[in-house]
């Protein structure tokens, strides 16, 4: 099925890189999401809380 997607005549053959990559980057945020991991972090940057300086009602 995926072998005859690809091939030269196929209207999908220029999309083939932008396909993979697409696949590649779903089953990455897919398996994240599942194992509750986190993909991008930044332990140096503060959380913002909104009881802190410069909130006002």
């Amino acid at each position: 099925m995926m072998n005859k997607l690809f091939k030269r005549g196929s209207f999908l053959h220029e999309f083939r890189w932008l396909l993979a990559i697409v696949i590649v980057a779903a089953t990455l945020m897919l398996y994240h999401d599942l194992t509750g991991r986190r993909m991008f972090t930044s332990s140096a940057q503060q959380q913002w809380n909104s009881s802190g300086p410069g909130y006002h009602k």
